[in-house]
């Protein structure tokens, strides 16, 4: 060690004034507080949490209870209430407006809310069993309505390709495979007629004289085509 070193460490700390003291003690009982109204606040919170266990445990065991609503709570006192529920396997939702009405309701799963429910809570007005019960049915309704449109444009195209395969089934019969596609393109729907041509409906003359017709132009046809190949 040097000679300056040595000097210093030999030297006496600078003396503490009573001020100083003063100030110590007051910092140090400053610490204490804190530490006190931490404790405090901790056992306060977990007492509260026990409180929201209790009453969690009573709703689950109650039968006729679907939901139940807390009142005004601080965003702390909320957050303890949802993780409780969601312990619990609860629906928990908090409604109203921050450091006024804020508040939170829990429900159990088999009776979750709606999102009209939801919506209705959200925007202050009163919900109840009656307008769920609406809701439901207005839902069940509407689901209905679709599966039975559904349904009602599947037997329309299955009967419209019913009657194509009937019509070409028919033609095919009298005139041959290449006739009855023929016939069968032929035979589509009419906005007028329905499945039969427009054309078909003016026409007054019997199957039998209609397919002697056919017979004949195709005839007509095939005598073209050999007297140009001669």
């Amino acid at each position: 060690m040097d000679l300056l070193g040595s000097i210093l460490g030999s030297m006496d700390a600078p003396p503490i004034t009573a001020s100083d003291r003063e100030a110590l003690k007051k910092a140090k009982e400053a610490k204490a507080k804190a530490a006190k109204l931490k404790a405090q606040e901790k056992q306060k919170w977990a007492k509260f949490r026990e409180q929201i266990e209790d009453e969690v445990s009573k709703f689950m065991k109650d039968l006729e209870l679907k939901h139940k609503k807390f009142g005004y709570m601080d965003k702390v006192a909320r957050s303890i209430v949802h993780d409780v529920a969601e312990v619990a396997g609860l629906v928990s939702f908090s409604f109203g407006e921050e450091n006024i009405d804020k508040y939170i309701m829990i429900w159990k799963k088999e009776f979750a809310p709606s999102d009209a429910e939801l919506e209705a809570r959200r925007n202050g007005e009163e919900w109840d069993e009656e307008k769920e019960k609406q809701h439901a049915l207005e839902q069940k309704l509407k689901a209905e309505e679709r599966e039975m449109e559904r349904a009602s444009k599947y037997e329309r195209k299955r009967k419209q390709s019913k009657e194509t395969e009937k019509y070409f089934n028919k033609y095919t019969k009298i005139l041959g495979d290449e006739s009855g596609v023929a016939a069968a393109k032929v035979t589509k729907t009419n906005v007028a007629y329905g499945m039969v041509p427009s054309r078909n409906k003016a026409d007054q003359r019997s199957i039998e004289e209609t397919m002697n017709a056919i017979r004949e132009r195709k005839q007509m046809k095939a005598d073209t085509v050999a007297d140009d190949t001669k």
